[in-house]
């Protein structure tokens, strides 16, 4: 058996990486896409959405596949989906057949999404209790990369097309996969051949879903990670579509939510030392709250500007890795099997993440209210979870 190292904490930022890149990437290219294949703005987010609805249920596959044949190989395969994902939505545009483009976008996310959970999974492998929350909060800097991603995919857009933002992340898993294959590790002590067996993953999922901790701990996630994707898909047609904004100066505006959560990831690192996990989890909930109550008042005073929709979203994304770090290390920290515990984490916060893209799909088009009220009531109902995750947690240690 191989020895069991500790990962690469930056590469696997970039691996994880990959998931959120290719869903939000090409954000700025969404009013180019539109115009390209002749349809509503409506109808092209339903690409965001099937993109997330790919992530959950590949998150659910991935789990077993890496407690049978590791997650070394896991990982590879994971990747290779993802490629053959991405020359689907290349070729959408070499055939202009708009259906090409959302098979890819499914394709892409069900083999990206293995990168997240192996990673996720590798980490509680390798790291004490103690050690995870700091891990899981510089893990998490991961959207940084996404965000600055938005800028080079304005950029793309604006001089290249939107096929360019396809290409770019082509080229970044093939750069993945070279890494990966130097640079990665095999974590699993013994392999269970009886792993992908129906019955097996049965009772292992069941197990899970049932650990109140792992559900209320995705579903939190789930809530705050969705607004990612909300902005994503919205805040294009916003800026680009409404404020008459260029791609390439749009998508500049994403650096600052780039260090707001650079920023958050170090504050909720530093923070894990000198409080509970609980206690960093409601301060995030509270940030969350207020940053999105003052957009949707802003909003509704019609004060809709560049400005106001980026740093009312800055402030979100403070309280985004707050709740995200911390709800990951406390769901990994009640559960004894790493791989199924961050399948189901990670099935049930990107399933959620599906509803409210779902509904982005069905509205008006020029509903841009819809973006804070989502905002809104999705913190509301993360802080109402809170309690109920404390008293889980509080139940757990004393049947410790």
């Amino acid at each position: 058996m191989e020895e069991r190292k500790k990962p690469h904490i930056v590469l696997f930022m970039f691996l994880a990486s990959l998931a959120t890149m290719s869903g939000i990437l090409y954000t700025a290219a969404l009013p180019a896409i539109t115009k390209h294949f002749n349809m509503t703005p409506s109808f092209a987010e339903t690409t965001l959405y099937l993109f997330v609805f790919g992530f959950a249920i590949g998150s659910l596959l991935f789990s077993p596949i890496a407690n049978r044949f590791g997650r070394k190989p896991s990982l590879y395969t994971g990747l290779f989906i993802c490629m053959i994902g991405t020359l689907f939505c290349l070729a959408s545009s070499w055939f202009n057949l708009v259906i090409l483009l959302e098979i890819g976008r499914f394709i892409q996310a069900f083999g990206a999404v293995g990168g997240i959970v192996i990673c996720m999974t590798q980490i509680n492998d390798c790291y004490t209790k103690e050690e995870k929350p700091k891990i899981l909060s510089i893990f998490l800097l991961f959207p940084f990369i996404p965000n600055i991603s938005i800028i080079l995919g304005g950029y793309l857009t604006e001089h290249f097309g939107w096929e360019s933002c396809f290409y770019f992340l082509l080229f970044y898993t093939i750069v993945l996969i070279v890494l990966s294959y130097f640079f990665v590790y095999e974590s699993l002590g013994e392999k269970q051949f009886d792993a992908t067996k129906f019955k097996k993953m049965y009772k292992d999922y069941a197990k899970e879903f049932k650990n109140p901790i792992v559900v209320l701990s995705g579903l939190m996630i789930g809530l705050v990670v969705s607004s990612v994707y909300i902005f994503s898909g919205t805040s294009p047609f916003i800026g680009i579509g409404m404020l008459k904004i260029d791609p390439e100066y749009f998508a500049i505006y994403f650096a600052a939510p780039s260090v707001f959560f650079i920023v958050g990831s170090l504050l909720s690192a530093l923070a894990s030392k000198s409080f509970s996990k609980m206690k960093i989890i409601l301060f995030g909930a509270l940030i969350n709250l207020i940053a999105s109550i003052a957009m949707l008042v802003l909003f509704c005073l019609g004060i809709i500007n560049l400005v106001v929709l980026f740093t009312c979203y800055s402030f979100t994304l403070i309280g985004v890795v707050f709740i995200a770090s911390m709800s990951a290390s406390t769901a990994f920290a009640y559960s004894k099997d790493s791989a199924s515990a961050s399948a189901v984490f990670n099935f049930i916060a990107l399933f959620y993440a599906t509803i409210p893209v779902f509904v982005l799909s069905l509205v008006p088009d020029d509903f841009i209210h819809l973006l804070p009220i989502l905002f809104t009531a999705q913190a509301i109902i993360v802080c109402l979870l809170f309690p109920v995750l404390k008293r889980s947690v509080a139940k757990a240690e004393v049947s410790e």
